[in-house]
């Protein structure tokens, strides 16, 4: 076993056991764990740690420090030092009660994805799902649970899609990249922008994906509200029994006419998948508002489907979903 020379204390972070029987190497720092805590976590630590981890190029000789076995890994120290202190502390950002710091969720995802640890992958899954859902009804609440479930990301969204792509969360992507563009302008999607801790862009691939969706977005604004359009709106006063029958129907032709006149005259920011506006209601008998609310829901539902089309993931959620899918059954099955 060849003894590589001993690192200075700085270079010994937690978690640092003396007890342990093997120490992990990333970006030359070094943590001493033990092999049958990491196994139970990951059966690719498992099978690392049963192969002789060579002390370098064209040696056969297995390196140690101080005696304990060294495995070196390419990833980034404070990854490591995270997954390694949510494996060892099962209380460490388990559950909702705090919020989750970015970096946190950020090496849960990677290492959890690259080393198949299924617990820490898991989490941050669930931490993202409630921040950007797969579901219409969930996206306004989700709004709020981002101040309540994570911290450290950007205003516009972009860490969030660029990891989500790298590990292959594609469910989160749609809502992400939907919100991206309802609220970032189309110079800082392609330019980036600059944030307290440096320079933030999205990936090429992001980027190009949605530079070619942002010109689509008056479009699905359109697809939204087009049944306040004069000509759609007197058609669906017309096509209705005599006991829905609209009470008034000029003033209620003035009120989808008002309601248009705000929504894309008036603000410079619509968005198509919002929920209904109770103030929308008074522009409307009764019978015409239900009719309203049931139009522009089902429209909202409609555009919410295509969302995984429009930004080339997928035909459907149905297909993001058995995606996802894939790597919780390969862990599931390498359980076994």
């Amino acid at each position: 076993m060849a003894k590589s020379p001993s690192p200075s204390t700085a270079d010994y972070l937690q978690p640092w056991f003396k007890e342990g029987n093997v120490i992990l190497v990333a970006d030359e720092k070094c943590f001493r764990v033990h092999r049958d805590i990491l196994s139970s976590y990951s059966h690719i630590f498992e099978d690392m740690f049963l192969c002789p981890q060579p002390s370098g190029a064209g040696s056969d000789t297995e390196e140690s420090i101080d005696g304990c076995p060294v495995v070196r890994l390419p990833d980034a120290a404070s990854h490591v030092q995270i997954a390694l202190q949510a494996m060892y502390d099962r209380g460490y950002m388990n559950g909702f009660t705090y919020p989750m710091p970015f970096s946190v969720l950020t090496a849960f995802l990677r290492l959890g994805e690259k080393y198949e640890i299924k617990t820490l992958y898991n989490e941050a899954k669930a931490r993202l799902a409630k921040c950007y859902p797969s579901s219409v009804t969930d996206l306004t609440s989700a709004k709020e649970s981002m101040k309540n479930s994570l911290t450290g990301s950007d205003p516009h969204h972009f860490r969030v899609i660029n990891v989500a792509r790298e590990v292959g969360l594609l469910s989160v992507l749609p809502a992400a990249m939907y919100l991206c563009l309802l609220e970032c302008p189309p110079q800082t999607i392609s330019d980036g922008y600059e944030t307290s801790d440096g320079h933030c862009s999205l990936s090429p691939a992001n980027q190009s994906v949605c530079i070619a969706v942002q010109d689509s977005l008056a479009s699905l604004r359109r697809q939204s509200f087009q049944w306040l359009g004069a000509s759609q709106f007197a058609r669906l006063q017309s096509h209705r029994s005599t006991r829905n029958a609209c009470s008034d129907k000029p003033e209620c032709l003035s009120g989808a006419h008002t309601i248009l006149t705000e929504l894309f005259f008036r603000t410079s920011l619509v968005d198509p998948l919002a929920d209904w506006r109770e103030d929308w209601d008074e522009h409307f008998c009764d019978n015409c508002s239900v009719v309203a609310r049931r139009q522009y829901g089902e429209a909202r539902v409609a555009l919410w489907a295509s969302l995984p089309r429009i930004f080339g993931l997928g035909q459907s959620w149905t297909e993001l979903e058995q995606n996802e899918r894939k790597f919780d059954l390969e862990i599931d099955s390498s359980d076994t």
